[in-house]
This record gives C-alpha cells, sequence and structure tokens, in this order.
C-alpha cells in the first residue's frame, strides 16, 4: 500500500496538494492533522495524510535518517513556498511569527535548509516541490511527483468532492475572515487551483522583514521580496 505523507511549512499549500492527492484512484485521506499514520484503511491503493509543519525528526536530524524513522517507506512530498507570502497570510490569520509553535521565522529557515539540502540530495521517496511550481505547465511539477510515486490521476484543476478542513464538516458559501483558521482554509481550498500570490497582499513588519531581505537562504531558495516587483 502506498503511503503519502505531505509536510513542509504551514501556509504553503500542504492542505490544497492533499486532496489533490485524495483526488487520485483509490486513494484514501487521514482526516485528523498528525505527524504518524493513525489510520490503516483496507481495500485502498493508498493513504495520505499530512502535518503542516516539518516533523521534528526530519526538521532536526534531516532527511538522511529518514531510514530510520516511521517515514522509512513513506513518500514524502515536502512544500515551501516565498515566506513573504508565508508570514502576510500568517499575519492576516492573527499569528505571531516569532512565537507560535512551529510558525515562527526561525522554524520557516531551518524547514528551508532542510528543503535545499533535499533538493541537491535527491533522497529516495522525498520529493521537495515549491508552492509556486505547483501550478506551471498545467500542473506539470505536480504531475511528475505523482507519477513517481504511481498514483492514478486526471484533470488536477477539477475536483470531483468538497475539500474539507478537519472539524470543518461542509464549505462556507461566502469567504470568512482568515481570523477563523480552519473555516477559512476549507473555503479557500475548494477555490480555483491556482497560485494565490498577490504582491498587494504583502505586509510584514519591518523586523521580519528585514530578516527574510538579508536572508541567504530565501536568495538560494530563489525568492525575493514582492514588493521589489510593484515599486
Amino acid at each position: 500500500m502506498k503511503k503519502i505523507f505531505v509536510t513542509g511549512f504551514p501556509h504553503t499549500g500542504t492542505t490544497i496538494v492533499t486532496e489533490k492527492i485524495h483526488e487520485c484512484s483509490g486513494i484514501y485521506k487521514q482526516n485528523i492533522e498528525t505527524m504518524d499514520l493513525e489510520e490503516n484503511p483496507k481495500n485502498s491503493e493508498g493513504v495520505v495524510w499530512k502535518f503542516p509543519a516539518l516533523p521534528p525528526s526530519l526538521k532536526n536530524g534531516g532527511f538522511i535518517n529518514k531510514a530510520n524513522t516511521v517515514y522509512s517507506d513513506v513518500d514524502i512530498i515536502f512544500l515551501i513556498r516565498n515566506p513573504y507570502y508565508v508570514f502576510s497570510s500568517m499575519e492576516r490569520a492573527g499569528v505571531n511569527p516569532f512565537t507560535f509553535t512551529n510558525h515562527t521565522i526561525y522554524d520557516y529557515l531551518k524547514t528551508a535548509e532542510r528543503f535545499l539540502q533535499a533538493v541537491q540530495s535527491n533522497y529516495p521517496k522525498v520529493h521537495p516541490i515549491r508552492y509556486e511550481d505547483l501550478f506551471e505547465d498545467d500542473s506539470k511539477n505536480l504531475k511528475s511527483i505523482f507519477d513517481k510515486i504511481g498514483l492514478t490521476y486526471n484533470d488536477l484543476e477539477g475536483k470531483t468532492k468538497d475539500y474539507l478542513h478537519q472539524w470543518v464538516g461542509k464549505v462556507p458559501k461566502e469567504k470568512p475572515s482568515e481570523t477563523n483558521r480552519e473555516l477559512f482554509r476549507t473555503w479557500q481550498i475548494n477555490q480555483k487551483f491556482k497560485n494565490m500570490n498577490d504582491p498587494i497582499k504583502v505586509n510584514l513588519s519591518t523586523e521580519l522583514e528585514k530578516i527574510l531581505d538579508e536572508s541567504f537562504l530565501v536568495k538560494v531558495l530563489g525568492y525575493e521580496n514582492p514588493k521589489n516587483k510593484i515599486k
């Protein structure tokens, strides 16, 4: 049975990617967000589950030790996103980027380091992908990962069912406030599958923006301050 774990960093697309995997033929979705697989479905070709932040065993130990973890036989889809958008999204949701567990700028930079290592080292069953690259050329990069895992899929831009975030039973008819995080995320993932980055929405504190502007890791990831494009 295929085991697929979606992780990376909060606000990088882990929820929508999990739903797209659930759309694939024969794939069961564990509804509760946990680091470990807690449900072992029968009569399924595979199972997908997610946790938005990279688990400590991978964040601290790196993927070189993956074979010695609970993820030894798991395909891991590892997401990262331009941090200016990540933390602007968190700001709108009322999340403090210096204190909120697993959501801090320091967590992001450590995650970015692991992401670059995964790209450079080509670890078995580890599939790093930037949020921005999910949507290019009819989602060819995401489809390439699905092909490597052996998933059967149709049109990734379409959907056959409502996508429901944990604890949310139905899709809101109107756009909720972003401070209602799970309800807003449920509404958001049911919108068109497209890049939601918008330079106009970037709004960070001077302190956080300075850290990102000066970060070598951010530059190596290929990211820059989106404000540079609208000056």
